[in-house]
């Protein structure tokens, strides 16, 4: 699994034996994992309120949040009725779903989530470090 900076060796076997585990084990890893999540959203929120101007909504801002499942953590921004998520962290040349036409500059590497993953990649092995201990106790490596 991959996630910004973040690399971690054998998290697909893991998966692989938690899913035999049972559904018990699925559902705790996946709220464990919620809490890893959770703790990069504020670094996010810090980046987003730093990179924005004074004439942002927030709509934008609501919508960041941690979400989780066995398969790993995520950090979410935007839904349905604010799609310009991709294309304010990254920027671009085509329309602006905000403004109409307009650019926006490229930067690969994200504004925001990615730059904040970057920062917590130290908090991210510690935690996961901590949930892989959790897991063994709990459920015991099939």
């Amino acid at each position: 699994m991959t996630l910004g900076a973040v690399r971690i060796l054998g998290w697909d076997e893991w998966r692989r034996d938690v899913r035999r585990a049972g559904p018990e084990a699925r559902i705790l890893l996946a709220a464990q994992l919620l809490d890893v999540a959770s703790r990069v959203v504020p670094r996010v929120l810090a980046r987003y309120d730093a990179t924005v101007g004074p004439w942002a909504t927030g709509r934008l801002r609501g919508t960041i949040r941690a979400r989780s499942s066995a398969r790993g953590p995520q950090i979410a921004m935007g839904t349905a009725r604010i799609p310009y998520a991709g294309w304010w962290e990254f920027g671009g040349s085509t329309r602006s779903p905000i403004w109409g036409r307009g650019r926006r500059e490229v930067v690969k590497g994200g504004r925001t989530v990615y730059p904040a993953i970057a920062e917590s990649t130290d908090d991210i092995g510690d935690a996961v470090r901590s949930v892989l201990r959790l897991m063994r106790e709990r459920v015991g490596r099939p």
